[in-house]
């Protein structure tokens, strides 16, 4: 089997990856995740369930494992917001099957990637954010690499720690913590792009070393850094306002 090109391509609330995975675990996190395979069916564990089918969508903070690793196929990863101030809800439980499949591959394949949004979020009801946790995210977008703690968010908004903490993750479905994360991950994947030394993303992004940059990689996307970047030049990534 030749070597796939592997492609990552990351938006402001979307990141796709066309290629194939090595060592997929389980893992959540909480964007939603389309899955798509580019030739024939997969297979996925999600949670104990053995699902097997073309296109799947995930829901947030399911843990999951693509086991059919070695086929080529798209993986969408979105966040549940609509800008930074409305919400998306979709009625499925933990997983339900995409039957957009066939319009998301054609207008992917196009570049047309309002298109694919478009296409993946069919179906999708939307819902206002809390005005106060819509500041918060536009402050996280707006800063990039700068990430204030809870303390900032505290006189910013007159509120409590833990009340800013519950409000977060219920309007989100995520923690503040855990949401900081993933922003500084997507930033470390963006970096990947003027340097190949993952020591050196993993410390201009914010990880305290390369060991804890890799952790959370792999706890958000069920695979290595290594395994995604520093193995194979044929990794492209672009990154689009």
């Amino acid at each position: 089997m030749s070597e796939t090109m592997n492609k990552i391509k990351i938006f402001n609330n979307f990141a796709f990856y066309k290629g194939s995975l090595k060592g997929n675990s389980f893992h959540a996190h909480h964007c939603l995740q389309a899955v798509i395979s580019l030739q024939d069916h997969l297979e996925l564990l999600i949670e104990e369930e053995v699902v097997r089918g073309k296109a799947f969508l995930i829901n947030q903070n399911i843990r999951h494992r693509i086991v059919s690793e070695e086929k080529e196929m798209l993986i969408i990863l979105f966040e549940p917001f609509a800008g930074d101030e409305m919400k998306y809800q979709f009625a499925m439980n933990r997983f339900s099957p995409l039957e957009q499949a066939g319009t998301i591959k054609d207008a992917y394949a196009d570049g047309d990637y309002p298109s694919v949004i478009e296409a993946v979020l069919q179906g999708a009801e939307q819902q206002p954010l809390d005005t106060r946790v819509q500041r918060i995210l536009k402050h996280i977008t707006r800063e990039e690499h700068c990430f204030h703690g809870l303390d900032y968010f505290e006189k910013e908004l007159d509120l409590s720690r833990s009340r800013i903490t519950h409000l977060f993750k219920a309007e989100t479905g995520v923690s503040f913590k855990y949401y900081v994360l993933w922003k500084k991950t997507l930033f470390a994947i963006d970096s990947f792009r003027s340097t190949e030394s993952l020591q050196e993303v993993a410390l201009d992004c914010g990880f305290s070393d390369l060991a804890h940059f890799s952790r959370t990689f792999r706890k958000l996307f069920g695979e290595k850094p290594s395994d995604i970047f520093a193995r194979s030049a044929s990794v492209q990534v672009h990154y689009s306002e």
